[in-house]
């Protein structure tokens, strides 16, 4: 569901879903960030990628990128950061 408010209603996700969406990224269930590695993988595909440049969404690529886990880092290395 944030994944598509994040690609379709900007301002929407920002003011309701964003800090709580990414604080999944520190959560302490694989599945989760699992789950969150998979929603910004899929948005930084998108073609309007409107948080691109946004400095917690790219925090959080970070804290990604360090997991434990190696599934969640294959999900998203291929993400260019700003």
């Amino acid at each position: 569901m944030c994944e598509e408010v994040m690609n379709q209603a900007k301002e929407l996700f920002d003011e309701y879903f964003k800090h709580d969406m990414l604080s999944l990224a520190a959560d302490r269930v694989v599945n989760v960030r699992l789950a969150l590695a998979r929603a910004l993988k899929n948005h930084f595909r998108t073609i309007n990628c409107t948080f691109m440049h946004d400095p917690l969404v790219n925090q959080a690529v970070k804290v990604l990128l360090n997991d434990k886990s190696q599934d969640v880092i294959d999900l998203v290395q291929d993400i260019v950061q700003f």
